[in-house]
């Protein structure tokens, strides 16, 4: 398996681990190389794993989840580069892709979520609201036209 690619100590560049899927080493590795980054003192250093493959193995995410948690620990991130439509699809299917940071130059922005103006966030009370204006008028005219029906 491949070692971290190591940036200057002196800079937060991120460190680069390149992982193939099909390694059956490749979670142990991947603990490796971040444990080594920790004791080193660069921690903090932004890591983004590069998976190479076309499956995601559970070991696998378990390792990725256990790292992201040991990183962060550290004041640290990492950032998950799926290079196929499979690996990225498998870590959107497992929501790895709500967790781990995406790597900068990635098409998605910072906030996971697309931002909305205040008339779209008050769009969906108004039409619930005129939805149920309409429901008690609608029920209001059957009852007033029903036979047997004495007045509200």
């Amino acid at each position: 398996m491949h070692a971290p690619v190591p940036a200057d100590a002196d800079d937060l560049r991120p460190v680069r681990i390149p992982l193939s899927v099909n390694d059956p080493n490749a979670a142990r590795s991947l603990t490796r190389s971040v444990e080594r980054l920790v004791s080193d003192g660069r921690g903090a250093v932004p890591v983004v794993v590069e998976l190479h493959g076309s499956h995601l193995p559970a070991p696998l995410i378990a390792a990725l989840i256990g790292n992201l948690r040991r990183v962060r620990e550290v004041g640290g991130g990492l950032a998950v580069h799926a290079g196929t439509p499979g690996l990225r699809s498998a870590l959107a299917l497992h929501g790895l892709d709500r967790v781990l940071a995406q790597p900068e130059g990635t098409a998605r922005g910072a906030s996971l979520r697309p931002r909305r103006s205040t008339i779209a966030e008050m769009g969906w009370p108004v039409l619930a609201l005129l939805l149920l204006t309409v429901t008690i008028a609608a029920v209001a005219i059957v009852l007033q036209f029903s036979p047997g029906f004495s007045g509200l």
